[in-house]
């Protein structure tokens, strides 16, 4: 399992501001939450031992294991004193003081560091080009996905400020990062592509470092500015075939996609980019820009049902469950076949101190090259001083195409019995552009399927609003389907929406249903049929008129041995082995007549009885 985590110096503030929350938050400036805690993918402290290596990129790459490939750029680390011509200083306090300090660095990459003194946040160490002449900062950074480096503070608590500048002088913008700090080394990694929508990575001017909210002398130490591509394929590749998943490491993101079709990115547990493939082949139009896609739990204004939400605030009341968060994401399950992430946000009003009895929103992706991605959503839904009357869950857009929007509510008199009782909603853009479907497993929590177009940032949302029946918590299953208009029908999105929130009932002949959870064995958050061979066979049915599309099934087994699964007697060559005694088969088509699946598995020879 691949875990990342985050501390989110107000993340949810940040998050929602993405959503345009607009009220009841401490919003400070554009934040993003990028200091790792226990760091999956390497490099959180310093190597306790100090070993002598050949060159400074050897200890550098040694050190930090997001340079082991050797694909980075050292903006200053200090061991050359022509690095000190890119630093300036800020000085407003008289205690101010910022050296080259020759054993204030990390003694295993050359010892060397700043030594900055600061009794003001005003006081600040800015790295910029404007009086180099021997050393220059490169300030073309869309090569690369992290910017890091080093620093030391004296204590728990102290909170970095770090401000990036760039574009011409004449239009200059500005990020600013605010970054909770361990006592000791802390290794800051800003995951650059957050911060490509914000500023032009190609014209970085300055980078500025301070110390937030302090009114004493305090000293930290700043080493090592490196900027560093730092991507990998964690499962497939972008060139795989098409009907497979790839998943791609990207600094601090996961980009998760089948070829030809999709590609999603996920970052802080939310996706923070969609790219219709088939449209957009060089990714160069995010369908969230500013936003992101969800599903996300939301306080529904209060009002009849009928309300729409454009007409009041329906973001922003999960602000009562505190003012940072901490996040985390967690790949679950990782093939070609099937991508399992999950993620969890934990509130609290005082910075760091969210824990396992916070207050939370959790989510459980279950990602198939179909396009599909099932979504198990839960929240805290009250506490004791807060207890809102609605709450739902909302599908946001970005305003890049033109969407025609269909939704579909419980109860509409004139559609079929089996229609009555399911709530989705689709946007659908020109022929040749994105689909998404968005359908309530159990639409009895959210009967209502509302849109909304809101301004700020420009957006179409698709809100399933419900009612918050008074338990503390609330969970629900959920399914978006990401296609292309051409391919999807107005009678594909009814038989889609019909297939996951009426699921069909196999008929088995030999082995099991796993039915103790669902009655019919289906898995709404995964959107997985659970299935058992016995004696090691299975053999089960999709009935006659089902339409079913990509059906996925989870087959536990008896035995550790090989196994053949068929399909209306035709061996089917691309399931996947979840471990020795779990397997999984996708149908990777529509099934829309009777169909018949077996499984067969090789019987070892079973150990001889006594007489």
């Amino acid at each position: 399992m691949l875990r990342e985590a985050y501390v989110g110096d107000n993340l949810y503030a940040t998050m929602v501001r993405m959503l345009k929350a607009t009220k009841n938050f401490r919003v400070l400036v554009f934040v993003f939450a990028v200091v790792s805690i226990g760091c999956a993918f390497g490099g959180c402290n310093a190597p306790t031992g100090h070993v002598e290596l050949a060159t400074q990129s050897d200890r550098l790459m040694a050190s930090y294991a997001d340079l082991k490939d050797g694909r980075f750029a050292v903006i200053a680390d200090f061991e050359d004193a022509t690095h000190l011509q890119l630093v300036q200083f800020v000085a407003v306090s008289d205690e101010a003081v910022c050296v080259l300090d020759p054993v204030g660095g990390r003694e295993d990459t050359g010892g060397a560091g700043i030594r900055f003194t600061a009794s003001s946040p005003d006081d600040a160490v800015v790295l910029t080009n404007r009086d180099a002449v021997d050393w220059h900062m490169k300030e073309d950074w869309r090569a690369y996905d992290l910017l890091l480096l080093s620093a030391k503070s004296p204590r728990a608590g102290l909170e970095l400020s770090l401000l990036i500048t760039a574009g011409p002088d004449n239009a200059t913008l500005a990020v600013e990062t605010k970054l909770p700090l361990d006592e000791g080394w802390n290794l800051i990694r800003i995951d650059l592509g957050e911060l490509d929508e914000r500023v032009p990575l190609d014209d970085v001017r300055s980078i500025q470092v301070s110390i937030a909210d302090i009114d004493a002398a305090t000293t930290v130490y700043f080493d090592d500015f490196v900027l560093t591509s730092s991507r990998r394929n964690l499962v497939g590749s972008q060139l795989a075939p098409a009907g497979t998943l790839y998943v791609q490491q990207i600094g601090r993101r996961w980009k998760v996609g089948s070829p030809d079709s999709f590609e999603i990115t996920f970052s802080h547990g939310q996706i923070v980019e969609y790219h219709h493939l088939p449209s957009d082949p060089y990714r160069l139009k995010n369908l969230v820009r500013n936003t992101v896609l969800g599903p996300t739990p939301v306080v529904v204004a209060d009002g009849n049902d009928g309300d729409e939400p454009e007409h009041g605030d329906f973001e922003g009341g999960f602000s009562a469950l505190g003012a940072y968060v901490r996040a985390r994401q967690e790949m679950i399950e990782l093939n070609e076949r099937r991508v399992i992430i999950e993620s969890e946000w934990r509130f609290s009003n005082v910075r760091g101190q969210a824990n396992d009895d916070s207050p939370y929103h959790r989510w459980r992706y279950t990602i198939y090259p179909s396009g599909e991605v099932f979504v198990e959503v839960a929240t805290t839904a009250a506490t004791e001083d807060w207890r809102p009357k609605r709450l739902g869950l909302v599908v946001s857009l970005a305003n890049l195409d033109s969407y025609d929007l269909q939704t579909h509510s419980v109860g509409a008199l004139d559609d079929p019995e089996i229609l009555r009782h399911i709530t989705y909603g689709t946007a659908r853009s020109d022929i040749e552009g994105p689909l998404v479907q968005f359908i309530l497993y159990d639409s009895h929590k959210c009967p209502r399927m509302l849109t909304a177009q809101l301004e700020e940032p420009p957006r179409t949302c698709l809100l399933a609003a419900g009612s918050a029946p008074g338990a503390t918590t609330q969970t629900w299953a959920c399914c978006l389907i990401l296609g292309t208009s051409a391919e999807v029908s107005g009678a594909d999105v009814m038989r889609r929406a019909i297939a996951y929130a009426r699921p069909a009932t196999l008929e088995v002949q030999v082995g099991k249903a796993l039915t103790e959870v669902y009655p019919n064995g289906f898995d709404p958050s995964s959107g997985a049929y659970q299935l058992a061979t016995e004696g090691g066979k299975l053999r089960f049915t999709v009935p006659e008129k089902e339409h079913l599309y990509c059906p996925t099934f989870e087959i536990a087994l008896e035995e550790e041995s090989e196994a053949w699964v068929y399909v209306n007697h035709l061996l089917l060559g691309n399931s996947v082995r979840l471990g020795p005694d779990r397997l999984l088969v996708t149908i990777p088509d529509v099934v829309s007549k009777r169909t018949t699946v077996e499984v067969l598995q090789k019987v070892e020879s079973r150990r001889e009885q006594g007489p």
